[in-house]
């Protein structure tokens, strides 16, 4: 049996401060996400997102490859005793030919990041519709022994708009005052999904304080520790690149935090036994296997709402993925 994630998603900020933990994804035996594989090629498809963004093809690139690179072993530093290692994970975007057509979200032995720019879909076929607030949804597909075979990132290039925010650089706001996200920032976040992280809250859904609106159960964290829920997760939780909610004009999440840190040099520490592969040559772990992943659907990382807004949530805790971002 197999099981697919679909991961992504950021939510809003109140106080507190108590040390936290990483959460994992996991199969439904509890076994938890990971590539085996130390480097994991991944296929950026435009899909005319460049004609249509105002972002330059250099900038997405950028803001992508930036966003890998922070998870990636060159980037990471870990400290165990005295010793200073790196995590053996390295991840590797290409960028596809501008007449490649985009895949689907699917199990098909192949890594894509995919700008949906036709419609905010599931494989940009307008058969199962994303929520308007999602900024992206990041599916993930794994073998019942946790081994990551398959990962496809999409992006909402449809009811968002996108900018590369660097040092620098000024939130560029239209006349509508429509919100504009850092493509970094959200791109970060995802590939912590990509590699095996669940977000570090929990929204509960209508079936109670436990479960969530797809039938999820609140998760613990890598301490043993019930996950908070969201709306009422400590400042030290909000600050971590894995929190489900992003706002508008926000590149904090460009930057790992002691615990996202913590999760990748664990996760992925060179001692962990794994598959050692060059950086040009073909990812062993996207090798078709011979049964069928199941599917399992996440929550997507969302757009942000200002501290006033809170009390909105409660009206819509039916919703499958949260409340409308706010300008």
């Amino acid at each position: 049996m197999w099981r697919a994630s679909a991961v992504a998603t950021l939510l809003s900020l109140v106080a507190s401060a108590r040390a936290e933990a990483y959460v994992r994804s996991k199969t439904d035996a509890g076994t938890a996400f990971i590539w085996k594989e130390s480097c994991v090629p991944v296929t950026i498809y435009l899909n005319g997102f460049e004609q249509s963004s105002g972002m330059t093809p250099t900038q997405i690139v950028k803001s992508i490859t930036e966003a890998a690179h922070t998870w990636s072993t060159d980037a990471v530093s870990c400290t165990s005793g005295d010793a200073a290692t790196s995590p053996y994970l390295e991840i590797v975007p290409t960028l596809a030919a501008a007449s490649a057509k985009p895949p689907a979200a699917a199990w098909d032995a192949r890594n894509s990041i995919i700008f949906r720019t036709e419609s905010w879909s599931k494989s940009g076929q307008g058969v199962h519709d994303y929520a308007d607030e999602a900024l992206a949804v990041t599916t993930v597909t794994a073998r019942l022994d946790g081994h990551i075979v398959d990962a496809d990132m999409e992006i909402n290039a449809v009811s968002k708009k996108w900018a590369n925010l660097d040092p620098g650089v000024g939130v560029p706001f239209d006349h509508s005052n429509t919100p504009v996200f850092d493509l970094q920032d959200t791109a970060t976040h995802e590939f912590g999904h990509f590699i095996g992280l669940d977000h570090t809250c929990f929204v509960p859904g209508p079936g109670g304080p436990d479960l969530s609106v797809d039938g999820k159960l609140r998760p613990k964290d890598d301490q043993g520790n019930d996950v908070p829920d969201c709306d009422s997760a400590p400042l030290v939780i909000q600050q971590t690149v894995m929190f489900n909610k992003a706002v508008a004009g926000e590149t904090s999440k460009r930057v790992l935090s002691p615990d996202d840190t913590r999760a990748v040099c664990e996760i992925y520490a060179p001692s962990i036994e794994h598959l050692e592969c060059a950086l040009d040559s073909a990812n062993p772990g996207c090798a078709v296997a011979a049964v069928p992943p199941r599917r399992h659907a996440g929550r997507g990382l969302r757009s942000g709402l200002p501290l006033g807004a809170l009390a909105v949530l409660a009206t819509l805790a039916a919703r499958r993925r949260g409340p409308e971002p706010s300008t």
